[in-house]
């Protein structure tokens, strides 16, 4: 496939993640469109969503919390961490683990608020 064919796929790709973000089936093939246009952290965090989504349904959400720490620790792009921050906030949730939820919850927030800016809600209710 040429550079068109990818841009095609990630353009019609997200359309239907608009629809549906549940749908691991089409994080995968997102995913491997964001690779070959060497887009590597949005290459990243499409596959490890549709992990979590998968781990997730087969009540391994444990494993999904795991991968995904991993992943947001090579990820700088404000807004790629940001969506990977907040998946993983929601899983620690459902995992009960309580203080990791708000953890990320909160550094979603900041990627989305900006540098240097802190969500005063939870701000010092876990550690840093």
């Amino acid at each position: 496939m040429d550079q068109e064919d990818w841009a095609g796929c990630v353009h019609f790709g997200l359309d239907a993640l608009l629809y549906d973000p549940a749908d691991e089936d089409t994080h995968l093939p997102v995913g491997e469109a964001y690779l070959s246009l060497q887009e590597q952290e949005a290459g990243l965090r499409h596959p490890a969503t549709a992990t979590l989504i998968d781990c997730g349904k087969r009540g391994r959400v444990a494993d999904a919390v795991r991968i995904h720490r991993e992943v947001v620790s090579w990820v700088s792009d404000p807004g790629e961490k940001r969506q990977l921050c907040w998946e993983l906030g929601w899983n620690c949730f459902l995992a009960d683990q309580y203080a990791a939820a708000l953890e990320y919850t909160d550094r979603a927030i900041a990627c989305h608020a900006g540098p240097g800016r802190r969500n005063r809600r939870t701000t010092g209710m876990v550690s840093e």
